[in-house]
């Protein structure tokens, strides 16, 4: 196959049947077991003729990695995350393992991100049922443990030093229903952990002691201060992309609001721990992003 020749189309009710497979799969995280639907995965591409290969920290939630070799070595690798969040079957109307109804499927994990896991599998079906060879290696790498940024998933596969890639598609959906988008980066994020240490006291004289989630919360206003005077500087072939996506953040809220996605770091994720009642210590969790999808 040239590089100028279409690809082979992926049957859509192929798609469709293939998604509701993986749909069926209970992969709740927590806990986050993903044995079973990899098996299935790992039976269908090595009926295709693919080598597979797993890679497990935690056994109950390994990780599967399989190639498409291609015309050339130049490699492109397909990424996406088996486990989903939870959900209570009571909340729901319809099937959350999955159901069909007229042109609409419903369940746990169909757009985040089963549906795309199916994509891939189907893409490389097409490719092995067409004879076809892609114009370039494809690469997959199915992995666990994403939903609570667990270290069994994607980082177990990296520390391993697994993956090899020129350039990567990440089946995750982004933007909403009636304007899905291409992201061709993401925010980057610096978790910080910060401590403070006050004076223990008695709930019942607290002005005897010094209260470490009060320094801890004046800490933070700090820093969530400071960050927006704070401006995030790009290259310059960057900035065309970000205005078309500032366009594009600013359909569903305001240009200026839009616009802070970009211009400055934000603050998200804190949280507070204090070691016991009678503890003089206290530490904060703190999510510093980068921009958005852009």
């Amino acid at each position: 196959m040239s590089s100028r020749e279409r690809p082979p189309e992926i049957p859509r009710e192929r798609l469709v049947e293939t998604t509701l497979d993986l749909v069926s799969f209970d992969t709740s995280n927590p806990p986050g077991d993903t044995r079973e639907i990899v098996d299935w995965i790992e039976s269908a591409l090595t009926d295709l003729g693919l080598e597979t290969e797993r890679v497990a920290t935690d056994p109950t939630k390994p990780n599967l990695l399989a190639t498409l070799p291609g015309e050339r070595s130049t490699t492109l690798l397909y990424s996406g995350h088996l486990d989903t969040v939870p959900y209570d079957p009571d909340g729901w109307s319809y099937d959350p393992l999955g159901e069909r109804i007229d042109n609409r499927l419903y369940g746990r994990g169909t757009t985040d991100m089963k549906g795309g896991v199916a994509a891939m599998l189907e893409l490389a079906r097409t490719y092995v049922v067409a004879d076809r060879r892609p114009p370039v290696t494809l690469a997959f790498a199915f992995v666990s443990d994403e939903e609570v940024a667990g270290d069994a998933g994607l980082q177990a596969v990296l520390d391993a030093g697994r993956l090899t890639a020129d350039a990567c598609v990440i089946g995750e959906p982004t933007g909403p229903l009636n304007a899905p988008s291409i992201t061709v980066a993401d925010k980057g994020s610096l978790w910080l952990t910060l401590e403070a240490t006050g004076e223990a006291a008695h709930g019942s004289r607290p002005m005897l002691g010094t209260n470490a989630i009060d320094t801890l919360w004046d800490a933070l206003e700090t820093i969530r201060a400071r960050l927006t005077d704070y401006p995030i500087t790009v290259p310059a072939p960057v900035d065309p992309i970000l205005e078309e996506s500032i366009d594009y953040y600013g359909e569903s809220m305001n240009e200026d609001t839009a616009r802070r996605l970009f211009d400055q770091p934000t603050m998200a994720d804190s949280t507070f721990t204090r070691r016991s009642m009678t503890s003089p210590r206290a530490n904060s969790q703190i999510a510093l992003r980068i921009a958005q999808h852009f």
